[in-house]
């Protein structure tokens, strides 16, 4: 637990949970997005961490280079249907979404992918998907530019300070023991009533939108809030759940 002493491993370890909850409490896709300018952050290592509570979270396994295509991320997005999708090193495409990641934004936070015809004739079937997006780059994923659609499905927020005390460690330490808390965040979830649930959640986003914030941004807030509860419920006992007062700031 000393890793969630930062709020913003803390952060990626509430949005990896969250995945599971979005379709139980209606509410959208949303990114959550790491940056920083500078290397040696620990903001890989960190979703990593975050990740590890459904599976192994190595390269090429829970968490993905970025460096694939749109109909990739789609297909994948549908697989992992309420599972988060981790992606590394968003700068590495930049090039290919001429440097403006809005229409990547609409397209995964709308949670459905587009018709596909098949060689043999007709269409696939459509894929859908109601998971969370856990993103580390180099510079912000949203731009001055960028239309509020785009930056309302959004939470991004900018690693200053090393996340981590030894990055190193923390990689053997999760490399050892992952998915275990997977496990008994499913086994409450289906014991949990969920209209209760979903009560809960409009709790904080009731609170959330008395902020100056967008719906969007105060589900995609709230479903953190949530998760971040029941974790500590959960796993990290010794902790006090976040407040909407810790998130605000």
């Amino acid at each position: 637990a000393t890793m969630r002493k930062n709020i913003i491993v803390r952060l990626a370890f509430a949005a990896s949970a969250a995945s599971a909850m979005i379709e139980l409490v209606n509410a959208l896709p949303f990114v959550f997005h790491i940056w920083s300018g500078t290397s040696g952050t620990c903001k890989t290592v960190a979703m990593m961490a975050a990740m590890s509570i459904w599976g192994n979270p190595k390269m090429g396994g829970l968490v993905k280079t970025m460096n694939t295509t749109k109909v990739s991320i789609m297909r994948t997005s549908a697989f992992l249907h309420s599972l988060p999708y981790a992606g590394d090193e968003l700068q590495t495409v930049k090039d290919r979404w001429n440097g403006n990641f809005d229409q990547l934004i609409y397209q995964i936070t709308e949670g459905v992918d587009r018709g596909r015809g098949k060689a043999s004739g007709g269409v696939e079937e459509t894929k859908t998907w109601h998971n969370s997006y856990i993103f580390t780059g180099e510079e912000p994923i949203t731009k001055a530019s960028s239309r509020s659609g785009s930056k309302n499905r959004v939470i991004e927020v900018e690693a200053d300070e090393k996340l981590l005390d030894d990055g190193n460690s923390t990689v053997a330490l999760i490399a050892q023991n992952y998915g275990f808390a997977g496990r008994r965040l499913v086994s409450y979830l289906q014991t949990m009533d969920r209209a209760q649930l979903q009560a809960e959640y409009k709790q904080y986003f009731d609170a959330m939108c008395r902020l100056d914030t967008t719906e969007k941004q105060a589900m995609a807030m709230s479903c953190l809030l949530l998760a971040d509860r029941i974790l500590t419920t959960l796993i990290f006992t010794d902790e006090t759940p976040l407040s909407v007062s810790d998130v605000s700031r």
